[in-house]
């Protein structure tokens, strides 16, 4: 399950509401910290990394295209 995946999840979990409907959205807020938190040294390294490098080159066109 990808990062955003997780996310996602615990914001459904969390607000007992579909995707996109407001009480979801005022819940991803909390779902995403959570979802940060319960991240190991090495995946925070990982996604540091990913983000440095889109600052400074953007996404790969793969993900552009998602």
């Amino acid at each position: 399950m990808q990062h955003g995946d997780r996310v996602s999840e615990l914001a459904s979990r969390q607000s007992n509401a579909a995707p996109g409907t407001p009480t979801y959205l005022a819940a991803y807020p909390q779902a995403l910290t959570t979802a940060l938190e319960g991240l190991s040294k090495q995946e925070k390294r990982e996604m540091q990394n990913l983000a440095d490098e889109w600052n400074e080159e953007g996404p790969l066109d793969e993900e552009k295209r998602k």
